[in-house]
């Protein structure tokens, strides 16, 4: 059963203890692992902070200007600086730095000047969309930066949003599995988008529909680790690493990389036979 909250605070998001992609990520490591990330959470660090700036300011600007306090200069020691750290706390608002905001504004510009980027953002829908649903008997959660009618769409920032680097960052990150765990929850019929956006300047920007072979994969993926979690929180039992002594080697594709292209090796600027 669907249940959605599309009102729901990120802050009483993360507390609901209901199964989400973060978590099935961490038993990829191993469930000890994510045993100790459920009991000992990770503090907000400063670039968690700004990232979740740069999603208001592009998904929510309207909102970004009522949130966040612009404090007058980068540098927290100054007389200034003090006096509007004091007032944005006696408000409750966060603040952001100048060079921060100036951040914000220029990834959010990005976004608005692609033309299938702004039509997506601007589409009717729901921001910051939290839905529960049962699977597996557990009770799992997602919470999408934009619903449509015909999308879900996610927005990420990237050092490369180019198409081979980006799927590298895909699968390493796990937005397979995430576009299929989405997708399950808030139901099918939805095309799984994401914007990517490159977090240095000029800020190119690629929107991709991902396949639908790789949300495939990422379903066959999750539901391994999501039954793994499942005996382990009913057994509560969460192993970790690997009592026997094992071989280390290099990634195979080094190998087949080395075939494709064999390796020089010079002395003294000297080819050697090898």
């Amino acid at each position: 059963m669907l249940t959605t909250s599309p009102e729901m605070d990120l802050e009483t998001y993360l507390s609901h203890p209901a199964v989400n992609m973060s978590r099935l990520r961490d038993m990829q490591r191993s469930p000890a692992y994510c045993r100790h990330r459920m009991m000992h959470p990770d503090k907000p660090t400063p670039a968690m902070l700004l990232g979740t700036a740069v999603h208001m300011a592009i998904l929510e600007p309207e909102r970004f200007g009522k949130t966040y306090y612009v404090l007058p200069e980068d540098d927290n020691r100054t007389a200034a600086n003090r006096a509007a750290l004091k007032a944005a706390s006696e408000l409750g608002r966060p603040t952001i730095k100048p060079a921060d905001r100036a951040f914000c504004a220029a990834m959010s510009t990005a976004v608005d000047v692609h033309p299938a980027a702004w039509k997506l953002l601007y589409a009717q829908g729901h921001v910051e969309y939290t839905a529960f649903k049962e699977m597996n008997t557990l009770m799992c959660k997602c919470r999408v930066d934009k619903l449509t009618d015909s999308h879900i769409i996610e927005l990420k920032t990237t050092a490369d949003p180019r198409p081979e680097a980006f799927s590298r960052q895909m699968y390493a990150m796990g937005y397979h599995m995430s576009a299929a765990w989405y997708t399950d929850i808030v139901g099918p019929g939805r095309t799984y988008t994401i914007i990517a956006v490159a977090n240095t300047p000029p800020h190119e920007v690629y929107v991709y529909n991902v396949a639908e072979v790789a949300i495939d994969l990422g379903r066959a993926e999750y539901t391994e680790l999501l039954n793994q979690y499942s005996k382990c929180l009913h057994a509560d039992t969460w192993p970790g690493g690997d009592k026997d002594v094992q071989e280390l080697n290099v990634p195979m594709w080094v190998y087949s990389r080395m075939a494709a292209e064999p390796l020089q090796l010079t002395m003294g600027g000297v080819p050697l036979e090898v």
